[in-house]
């Protein structure tokens, strides 16, 4: 038996980023937001960036959901420079 563990923290936090896109489509962003911090918690370097910025635009959309504008437009411009600077371009975010 090994001690590996097992799925392996990188297959977890690829699910992780799954569970929080179907979430984030649905437009369930506190879960999307629980669901990404297990992505940050286990992914490498990469997948972790990339759910810090999907993280901030789940809050973006909770903001505008819970009718605050303008902290929702704060957020939802740092998520699109968080995830701009790890190579995604508009046409992936949106």
């Amino acid at each position: 038996m090994s001690d590996e563990e097992w799925p392996p923290p990188e297959a977890r936090a690829r699910a992780a980023l799954w569970e929080a896109e179907r979430r984030l489509k649905a437009r369930e962003y506190v879960a999307a937001a629980v669901a990404l911090e297990d992505a940050v918690a286990r992914g490498d370097t990469t997948t972790a960036a990339v759910a810090r910025g999907l993280r901030q635009l789940a809050a973006a959309g909770y903001r505008h959901e819970s009718g605050d504008a303008v902290r929702a437009r704060r957020h939802l411009v740092g998520a699109r420079e968080r995830l701009a600077d790890d190579g995604f371009g508009p046409e992936e975010i949106e």
